[in-house]
């Protein structure tokens, strides 16, 4: 063949050019056209690739595995094309199309997804607004937290708690003072993990608007504000403090004190001996905690006086707080035994104990067995817990059938610390005679006594099964806001089966305020069964705030099988609960 003329190969180069730009265009018109690459009956979105139409369309499917396999692979493209439609259908979409868009967006952490987020602030949804500020929180950018910050002042609750969350995950401080005005929200709750934000944050801009917050006509606002100002330690609030202890208001002077007291600072000593001298016996009471943690002979001795106080109250709280601090002798204790007043005579029987001294055993046990005021007989119970002598176990044994239910309970609880397993079964006794308390139930010290036991059956291995049985009144849980002490064996017990067995219970009881407590530490448990009990008590508490976490595990591809499947059945109960 002749070799071309440079001409004739420059047409020929055109030519090819030509067609290959012709090709293209048309195979690009053919492959975008409704129909053909795409699954029938799915709508296509202008400017998306069939490929990330159809798994947008996937996403919407009722079908969990189908749906999740959309989640990975939309996420391991990584085409910004998705994000519009991914906006869109946190818009419109059902509670789970939700969280599945949601949580493509936070694995994309695309920064082009932040503006249409904030925008969706603004949605007239509730669920819609919550999803929204949680998915802003865990993709972490910082332009996002003045919108959040308006979010906090949102009439639904639900929002306020996702605006939240959210800023605490971004950990940007400069939402500190819009959370001292979570203070005084209406719901409970709210004020206060704003107040459990505040204290871990510790800002020192927060002083200020705290201490205005101590002059509040709501005694619960005063007092959230001083256990937020008793955290930051900040020498700097000494003096508007000293002067607010010279407020008219007695509740005022009591906050004030209680700051000053938290600060340990002997600049303080002073004010603080004034208040325990103070007309209100409310004050002297704070006072003389303030007293209590200040290392002072002068502290001390103000203290001392205080049990000689004309209220009762004082005396027995002041009585306490020696206990606490470790102040007593024998001796003061024995001449405290001698006072007017039952529940003075408590205390300092329930202090024997806690002097650590066994030849006080037999004077415990006698107020126990003999004494005619149920607060002496209930306080000598307590002591002998802290005693901790195994000598004690027939006596709190047989205080279980006293004929007052608070001697009783503190008898359990006294036979829990002491953790003998042969007091397993008139625990497991006491623990079903609880379940039928149902006069009591409203009343703290009942609960602290069902946890207690809980906590040794636990420990002593009775088995959660029993346990449960014995409690067939869950349903009354369901209500309570302080279940996070049934949470604790998760981060204290060593025996991963006694961990496995708590997250067990908290699934049987079904209660919604256990669902921090069991993301936080049941998900991180070190042990693999303990996560999957987790994972599938959090399926039986149907909590729709799971689905985040649980979505993540099930799309994990590090995680074992096992575990996937089990985040996969949780999801499914959840929404098929809803």
């Amino acid at each position: 063949m002749g070799k071309l003329s440079p001409q004739a190969s420059k047409t020929i180069f055109f030519i090819v050019a030509v067609g290959l730009v012709l090709a293209g265009g048309v195979y690009f018109y053919l492959y975008n056209q409704p129909g053909l690459p795409v699954k029938e009956g799915t709508q296509q979105i202008a400017g998306l690739s069939p490929k990330i139409n159809q798994l947008i369309e996937d996403l919407k499917s009722e079908n969990q595995q189908k749906g999740m396999d959309a989640v990975r692979r939309l996420t391991e493209l990584k085409d910004s094309s998705s994000i519009k439609p991914l906006i869109a259908l946190m818009k419109s979409g059902s509670p789970l199309m939700c969280q599945r868009a949601s949580l493509v967006l936070v694995n994309l952490a695309n920064p082009a997804a932040i503006k249409p987020l904030i925008a969706l602030l603004k949605h007239n949804s509730p669920g819609v607004r919550a999803l929204a500020a949680e998915t802003l929180g865990r993709l972490g950018y910082p332009r996002a937290v003045k919108p959040l910050i308006a979010l906090l002042k949102d009439e639904d609750d639900e929002v306020k708690f996702s605006a939240l969350g959210a800023l605490k995950q971004l950990g940007d401080h400069s939402a500190s003072v819009a959370l001292v005005f979570l203070l005084k929200d209406k719901n409970e709750h709210l004020r206060q993990e704003a107040e459990r934000t505040l204290m871990e944050w510790k800002d020192p801009s927060t002083i200020e608007p705290l201490i205005a917050l101590l002059k509040d006509e709501d005694d619960e606002v005063k007092f959230s504000a001083a256990g937020v100002l008793s955290r930051l330690k900040d020498s700097s609030v000494i003096e508007p403090l000293i002067s607010l202890t010279k407020d008219k208001n007695p509740s005022v002077r009591r906050a004030a004190g209680e700051v000053l007291g938290s600060l340990e600072d002997p600049r303080c000593l002073e004010t603080l001996i004034a208040l325990s001298k103070d007309e209100n016996k409310e004050v002297r009471i704070a006072a003389a905690f303030a007293l209590g943690r200040i290392n002072s002979p002068q502290a001390q001795d103000a203290l001392i006086a205080l049990t000689k106080d004309k209220v009762s109250a004082v005396r027995a709280l002041t009585v306490w707080k020696l206990r606490d601090l470790g102040l007593h002798t024998k001796e003061s204790l024995f001449a405290l035994l001698e006072d007017e007043d039952e529940i003075v005579r408590g205390e300092a029987v329930c202090a024997l104990g806690w002097l650590k001294d066994h030849s006080v055993f037999e004077v415990i046990v006698n107020f126990l067995k003999e004494d005619k005021h149920k607060i002496v007989r209930q306080k000598a119970a307590e002591g002998l817990g802290q005693l901790k002598d195994p000598c004690a176990l027939p006596s709190l044994i047989n205080a279980l059938k006293d004929k007052d239910l608070e001697v009783r309970e503190s008898a359990a609880v006294a036979l829990a610390r002491i953790n003998d397993f042969s007091a397993s079964q008139p625990l497991l006794g006491f623990l079903k005679e609880l379940g039928e308390q149902n006069s009591r139930k409203n009343d703290n010290n009942y609960w602290f006594a069902l946890y207690r036991t809980i906590f040794f059956l636990l420990e002593a291995k009775a088995g959660c099964e029993n346990i449960a049985a014995a409690l067939d009144f869950k349903k009354e849980f369901k209500n309570r806001s302080d279940l996070h002490f049934l949470v604790i064996p998760l981060e204290e017990n060593e025996d991963k089966e006694i961990r496995r067995q708590a997250v067990w219970l908290l699934g049987e009881i079904r209660s919604p305020h256990v669902f921090s407590g069991l993301v936080l530490n049941g998900l991180k448990d070190v042990d693999l069964e303990v996560r999957k009990e987790t994972v599938r008590t959090l399926g039986k508490l149907g909590n729709p705030r799971a689905l985040g976490e649980l979505h993540k595990i099930a799309a994990d591809n590090n995680e074992i099988d096992s575990m996937r499947k089990e985040a996969k059945q949780a999801i499914s109960k959840i929404n098929s609960n809803k």
